[in-house]
């Protein structure tokens, strides 16, 4: 499929006064579009009936969904929200340290405000700080984060080896997400994806986790 390529974050508002959405692909058999919401919702009472399926995608922020409507519309499904959780997997966990700490460095220096405000808001503000101090990160996948701000490694990615990256993955379960969408690293092998795939497959699930490229990196 052809298109263009861009940060899904370049010219995000950080208010509006509505939601705004933009179409990144549309044809007649699919859509992918992105929505920037700075907390709109729908009135009380409403139900937002469509004929099509839909799958959301939450990238940045968090997000609601009254449920009490569904009980009016027999058979329609309730759009789903999905935590994106960046993924760093190797056998040698101090590379897969260095990649999460890419992930943070590349996501707080290269895709707008979106992040660092929202650490700021839940009080790692001063790590976020540092990240940003340093710069964006090198090409190839691995950084260093400046010494203070390591802990926003554990907080916002899942890293290690196979057998400490599921676990970490777990822990997104047991907070209560139902279908965490894990994003591979970019600028790495077939076969190491492969294998974080493999790694982070369900193993007591009903229902598969989501994987998805990360369209935003170099």
């Amino acid at each position: 499929m052809d298109g263009d390529a861009g940060n899904l974050f370049a010219s995000a508002p950080a208010r509006l006064d509505g939601e705004q959405t933009t179409d990144l692909i549309a044809n007649e058999n699919l859509r992918i579009e992105r929505i920037v919401s700075t907390g709109q919702a729908s009135p009380p009472g409403f139900w937002y009936d469509q004929d099509w399926a839909e799958l959301v995608l939450l990238l940045a922020g968090s997000a609601g969904l009254l449920a009490e409507g569904a009980a009016r519309v027999p058979g329609k499904a309730i759009p789903r929200i999905c935590p994106a959780v960046p993924v760093a997997v190797s056998a040698d966990p101090d590379r897969a340290a260095a990649m999460a700490s890419w992930w943070i460095a590349f996501y707080l220096t290269r895709m707008g405000p979106l992040y660092r405000d929202a650490l700021r808001r839940t009080g790692f503000g001063t790590e976020a700080d540092l990240v940003v101090a340093g710069g964006p990160p090198p090409r190839g996948g691995t950084a260093r984060l400046a010494a203070g701000a390591e802990v926003l490694v554990d907080e916002l990615t899942v890293h290690g080896d196979a057998a400490q990256a599921r676990a970490g993955l777990d822990r997104w379960y047991r907070a209560g997400a139902e279908m965490p969408a894990v994003v591979l690293p970019p600028n790495q092998p077939v076969d190491d994806l492969l294998h974080t795939v493999e790694s982070l497959r369900p193993v007591e699930l009903t229902e598969p986790t989501v994987v998805h490229a990360n369209a935003g990196a170099p």
